[in-house]
């Protein structure tokens, strides 16, 4: 079964740039340090996606996100567009936490916490309690991103 790859919809292939251009890196030098073996093919397949990142052809997903800003020596949020909404999936994304991870601290399935994200179910108040120390927002900003989406609360 081939899992899906949730991309990072608030990504900003101009902060990519702008951060890459600050530190005086080429895409090559930038490739060099994300690719994970130092083979010319694997550091043209790093430099071809970020070619595609800062082109606007393709956006990041959590995992790859997170190593370009370990990279550029930021914190992943300052790869995103600052005019972009913020989700619980963006903030769980930004937590570097996959929905398997959120949901077994939850104590509920992972389909369930699929349909947290995409407003279809609602959490008991002390689960929301958990979600919004585990995502490090205040309850009342998780409340305001859960009834956003249609998600309300109990």
């Amino acid at each position: 079964m081939t899992r899906a790859r949730h991309v990072i919809e608030a990504f900003s292939a101009e902060r990519l740039r702008t951060l890459r251009r600050e530190r005086r890196l080429s895409q090559e030098q930038l490739a060099r340090s994300l690719a994970a073996a130092a083979s010319d093919s694997a550091v043209t397949r790093e430099r071809l996606k970020i070619v595609a990142y800062e082109g606007g052809t393709r956006r990041p997903a959590a995992k790859a996100l997170h190593a370009l800003a370990a990279a550029l020596g930021v914190d992943a949020a300052e790869l995103l567009d600052p005019e972009a909404p913020m989700t619980v999936e963006l903030l769980r994304a930004l937590r570097n936490l996959t929905q398997g991870q959120v949901a077994a601290h939850l104590g509920i399935t992972q389909a369930r916490y699929s349909q947290l994200e995409s407003g279809q179910a609602q959490l008991d108040p002390q689960r929301r309690e958990q979600l919004a120390e585990l995502l490090r927002v205040p309850l009342d900003a998780l409340d305001e991103l859960l009834a956003a989406r249609g998600q309300g609360q109990p």
